[in-house]
């Protein structure tokens, strides 16, 4: 799912710039920051989804999974 995300997100960017260069700057800038915004949503809920589910699938609550998560991102950049 998130490989999927990734992908439409950058298609969509690709196609939205193509599309906003040739309106100016100013009209390209915003339509930017409004797409980073979106997927930006998307990629927060996607996240929230995912975080559920291994809650859900473990008995867990979504903090819980969180932290083990963050424990083990300070595990593996230390090594």
């Amino acid at each position: 799912m998130a490989e999927r995300t990734a992908d439409f997100a950058k298609r969509l960017r690709n196609e939205l710039k193509t599309f906003v260069r040739s309106k100016g700057k100013e009209v390209s800038d915003r339509v930017e920051e409004s797409v980073e915004s979106f997927l930006q949503a998307v990629d927060e809920a996607s996240y929230q989804t995912s975080l559920k589910n291994v809650a859900d699938q473990f008995g867990l609550k979504t903090n819980e999974v969180e932290r083990i998560l963050k424990a083990h991102t300070r595990v593996k950049a230390s090594k």
